[in-house]
């Protein structure tokens, strides 16, 4: 039994029945999946997989709601059509089986997202293509699920597409019925085979679930309004949207029986908080004065992980163990303290999300320059999305420098 299981028993006090056993069974034999984002993130490997807990106030994060955003700067670099790599400004990245899925801006005079897929598990650059155009811009969500096969996209306040080809064709997969005439669509993959995906329509707060051919509504007694959703492996977890005139306090509800029964997660924190998924884990931030906060990590109870000073603007998950933040100090969270992280950004860019390619949840540190994809200390790499192109790690995410084909910055 993992220790995410051994905890979210402790926690809730609803009997766990057979039914529930065996979706059990089934994510402890191998049901996992990579992150994200938010969108950020990456993979965690199943045999520790754990719920962990960053929390932030919001005087120390700038938080992005999940409303429609602003459009990217027009400093942005457009993409070049006849760029053999992704070239423009990227808005998000994901991986899934041995393929990356990245949403990149259109090129010049192109009111279109393109959508680039590299089919390699090893550190060369040089498979990337091209494989679709999005007729609508800022694609920034996307999800592909550990098989590689299944996918979502969507931009703020657009349609949300569906893949089953690994992002070669793509359909409109808009929930029956609609939830709202504005919406702006959040989703996640679970690799379960009656529910392999969720999604949340920010906008109208309404909560949907996938059955393999469309999208019906779910409603739950323990819950109302819903915010987001994220699979973990397993649990289903959704944060609720705060209510009454000026609240900022959200709940956490996890589900271990794909959705039959919810409780509440506690937080080591009150006040505002903002979760950040990986595959198999949930961070959040929570300020402990005016320039600092303690990173948590929850187990059979939520304990100190660690800390980070100043403000932070971006968070990315890497792995259970391995927390990427952005901010006045960028930094590699992890059990064995902190490590400085060159990202080569300018101060204004933004990293929108995430991902590792490899073996899920184990990221790798390679010390020998440059990396051999074949030595057994070869790292798997990782990919960031923001607002200079996509960038790329092999040292586990400690440098980062842009994909081939990307131009200097």
């Amino acid at each position: 039994m993992t220790r995410l299981e051994d905890a979210l028993r402790d926690a809730f006090t609803t009997e766990v029945d057979a039914s529930t056993q065996q979706m059990i069974n089934d994510v402890r034999r191998g049901a996992r999946r990579r992150r994200n984002r938010r969108k950020a993130a990456t993979a965690v490997a199943a045999v520790s997989v754990l719920v962990a807990g960053v929390a932030v106030g919001g005087s120390l994060l700038r938080d992005r709601d999940p409303a429609p955003e602003p459009a990217p700067r027009p400093t942005e670099t457009a993409s070049d059509p006849n760029a053999k790599a992704p070239t423009g400004a990227a808005y998000a990245v994901d991986a899934g089986g041995d393929r990356v899925l990245a949403t990149i801006q259109g090129a010049e005079g192109c009111r279109c997202t393109e959508l680039w897929r590299l089919d390699d598990s090893g550190l060369d650059d040089s498979g990337w293509e091209k494989v679709h155009e999005f007729p609508e811009e800022f694609v920034e969500r996307l999800e592909l699920a550990q098989d590689g096969k299944l996918g979502f996209a969507a931009a703020p306040g657009g349609d949300l597409w569906i893949t089953r080809d690994g992002g070669e064709s793509w359909e409109q997969a808009a929930p029956e019925g609609g939830s709202s005439i504005e919406h702006s669509y959040l989703f996640t993959t679970t690799g379960d085979d009656t529910w392999p995906a969720w999604a949340v329509d920010a906008m109208g707060h309404t909560l949907w679930r996938f059955n393999g051919d469309y999208f019906e509504h779910a409603s739950y007694d323990e819950f109302g309004a819903v915010q987001n959703v994220w699979g973990l492996g397993g649990p289903i977890v959704v944060q609720t949207s705060p209510q009454g005139e000026g609240s900022v306090d959200s709940d956490v509800f996890a589900s271990v029986d794909n959705g039959r029964t919810w409780n509440e997660i506690g937080s080591p924190c009150g006040g505002e908080n903002k979760p950040v998924a990986g595959p198999s884990s949930l961070w959040m931030l929570c300020a402990s004065g005016q320039d600092r906060a303690t990173v948590y990590r929850f187990a059979e109870t939520w304990e100190e992980f660690g800390s980070v000073q100043g403000a932070v603007t971006e968070q990315v998950a890497l792995t259970d163990d391995t927390l990427l933040v952005l901010g006045a100090q960028d930094v590699l969270v992890t059990g064995d303290g902190n490590m400085p992280v060159d990202t080569g950004l300018d101060g204004d860019e933004m990293v929108w999300g995430g991902t590792v390619l490899g073996e899920p949840g184990f990221l790798r540190y390679c010390e020998q320059k440059p990396c051999d994809p074949d030595h057994p200390d070869a790292s798997d790499p990782a990919y960031l999305a923001t607002t200079a192109g996509l960038l790329v790690s092999e040292d586990g995410g400690r440098t980062w420098h842009a994909v081939a084909g990307t131009p200097d910055r």
